[in-house]
């Protein structure tokens, strides 16, 4: 506290407090203080909280970019493997239709 009476930010941890304390000014005077503290364990459990939570944010994130990148490429694939199968039966019928003759125009 003697540090923010003088005119200065002071940042302390004392055993199991982080501390930190600011001097209240009037015009250029110091007029007093205020002390703000909170446990390390606090600390600790509410920095852990917000990264689980941005862990769990960007594992959705992630997620949610996978389904999407698996619906868009099966999208987009399903033209040609729809046309390869038309191919496949329209070439097995017109087999069925001729029987493996080949018939070529005249030149």
């Amino acid at each position: 506290m003697t540090g923010a009476l003088a005119g200065h930010l002071t940042e302390s941890t004392g055993g199991r407090e982080l501390i930190v304390s600011l001097p209240i000014r009037d015009s250029a005077q110091v007029v007093g203080a205020v002390r703000a503290s909170s446990t390390t364990g606090n600390v600790w459990q509410r920095t852990l909280l917000t990264w689980s939570l941005m862990g769990g944010l960007a594992a959705v994130a992630a997620g949610g970019a996978a389904l999407l990148a698996d619906r868009q490429a099966t999208h987009l694939t399903r033209p040609p493997t729809d046309l390869a199968a038309t191919d496949r039966l329209v070439f097995a019928q017109e087999i069925g239709r001729t029987g493996f003759t080949l018939l070529l125009p005249p030149t």
